[in-house]
């Protein structure tokens, strides 16, 4: 079958991902209105659930269909001793994905494999004019004070995203 240029056609694409072999199939539209998340319901407290999708919050945001997601030492004590900001919340701040969507001119395209850096400096302070975004004072962070990676889905800046380069496992 010949196909035109840029043209989608319905196949299943096999590749690794980290070790592990990842089944990929072509969709047309992804959103469904929800998707399953780990959730963090108060102290203590996780629920595995239904959650609306998120919503892009800039209009440079990719989603990213997340496909790896690690605990980290300090998503204990926020989940089961300190408690977190707010309740309630997707915990997870060490995730990687692929793009499912991404803004037209964007450096990221679909299917392309990802990994997020979770601070989202607030770009004004005194800190992030001089580059030094780990020590802002009014910042944001995946997965600590907002929903993060214990998701399927999570929209993320452009400039939060790196790509895994091929080859990596």
């Amino acid at each position: 079958m010949q196909a035109k240029a840029g043209a989608v056609i319905p196949a299943t694409v096999s590749r690794p991902f980290r070790g592990v072999l990842i089944e990929k199939t072509p969709v047309t539209v992804y959103h469904r209105a929800v998707m399953k998340a780990l959730v963090l319901e108060s102290n203590g407290s996780l629920l595995f659930k239904n959650v609306p999708d998120p919503e892009p919050d800039k209009p440079d945001s990719i989603l990213v269909r997340i496909l790896a997601v690690g605990v980290c030492g300090s998503d204990v004590p926020r989940a089961f001793a300190h408690g977190a900001y707010h309740y309630p919340i997707i915990l997870g701040h060490e995730f990687s994905g692929e793009v499912v969507e991404s803004p037209k001119g964007s450096a990221f395209t679909r299917g392309a494999p990802v990994v997020v850096f979770p601070l989202l400096p607030c770009h004004h302070c005194l800190p992030c004019g001089t580059g030094d975004y780990a020590q802002c004072t009014d910042y944001d962070y995946f997965g600590s004070r907002r929903d993060g990676g214990f998701a399927e889905l999570v929209w993320v800046p452009e400039e939060n995203l790196f790509s895994i380069p091929d080859g990596t496992t």
